[in-house]
């Protein structure tokens, strides 16, 4: 679970600060430089934020990134803190600009292909159904654990016909 606080550290040579967007997230802290500058009129003598307004752009800042957080779901555990803050970053710019829907994807080249070669393909999109419990797959969520993931799903799953499944040998 990643963390979020607002922040001022240093002073720059106009005499203003940058706030910046603390992240902790698996005991490592990143920070994310932001748009808004302060003055020594919106601090405290030991560097905390009083000017409610400036506190309040910080609230929706984070709120923002709390969001984007819980959107990413359970491919968060497979994230680094660097990769956590820039998937951040890109969402605070604008988002991901690129989304894909990889089952709807498979099906619709499915009805494209050759009977048999569009078969496995639903026959895959399938299987990723049971195993998402869902019938949406964003290309953005398919990364090497989930593979491994899918992987173990796919050789722990009770067989449909119950004669194409490794036997073990022991």
């Amino acid at each position: 679970m990643a963390t979020f606080k607002a922040e001022v550290q240093n002073k720059r040579a106009d005499r203003t600060y940058n706030v910046r967007i603390r992240i902790t997230h698996n005991r490592i802290v990143r920070r994310i430089s932001t748009n808004i500058f302060i003055t020594d009129e919106d601090i405290t003598g030991s560097l905390k934020i009083k000017n409610k307004k400036i506190i309040d752009l910080c609230n929706d800042l984070i709120s923002k990134c709390r969001n984007a957080f819980n959107e990413m779901g359970y491919r968060i555990t497979a994230l680094s803190a660097d990769e956590l803050t820039e998937a951040l970053k890109t969402h605070l710019k604008g988002g991901d600009l690129f989304k894909l829907n990889f089952i709807a994807y498979m099906t619709t080249k499915a009805g494209r292909m050759k009977e048999k070669t569009g078969k496995t393909y639903i026959t895959a999109s399938n299987a990723l159904k049971r195993f998402l419990n869902r019938s949406t797959l964003d290309i953005s969520e398919i990364d090497i654990r989930f593979l491994q993931n899918f992987k173990k799903f796919l050789e722990e799953e009770p067989s449909q016909r119950e004669n194409n499944r490794k036997k073990d040998k022991g």
